[in-house]
């Protein structure tokens, strides 16, 4: 059997996790020019692979993350090479820089929906091996896609009052 086939078709066996997203603060109270954290579940940031036999030739996959590409809805994207640490509530907001984040610099006012489509597309990097015959190699990226996350940006504008009165 051509382990080259037999490559393809472990390629295809192999599972690239549907990122699960977690932002903070949530997807409704995120600020213009505040840290929001980005994060998918650690459990999808892992190696994996799978394997396709026949004929006495075993040709093996194996996938390593490489980087998460969130699409942050106003144009931007955000490349991590990290699944991101979430945000932990045991210390101040302030106090805390994202791994991964994103700073918005305008509301999501005038976007459909007055809200702006997150996702986060989890790429692994692909090679294989065989046994029972010669072949190996590189086989490029593979990836996965979030559903959308409907983010709507908030301002917060202040009014300075002169000497105590409107």
């Amino acid at each position: 059997m051509d382990p080259v086939v037999l490559a393809q078709e472990a390629k295809r066996k192999l599972a690239v996790p549907t990122p699960t997203i977690t932002m903070t603060p949530p997807p409704d109270k995120v600020l213009v020019q505040s840290n929001t954290f980005l994060s998918i579940d650690p459990s999808q940031w892992g190696r994996r692979s799978a394997s396709a036999s026949a004929g006495g030739v075993t040709s093996t996959v194996v996938g390593v993350p490489e980087k998460v590409v969130w699409s942050m809805g106003d144009g931007q994207q955000v490349v991590c090479t990290v699944p991101g640490t979430p945000y932990n509530p045991a210390i101040d907001f302030d106090a805390q820089q994202p791994d991964c984040g994103y700073v918005y610099r305008r509301s999501s006012a005038g976007y459909p929906n007055d809200a702006v489509s997150v996702t986060a597309t989890l790429y692994y990097h692909a090679t294989w091996t065989a046994t029972g015959a010669a072949g190996g190699g590189d086989l490029g990226l593979i990836s996965a896609t979030s559903a959308p996350i409907s983010v709507r940006v908030n301002e917060i504008q202040t009014v300075i009052v002169h000497g105590g009165q409107p």
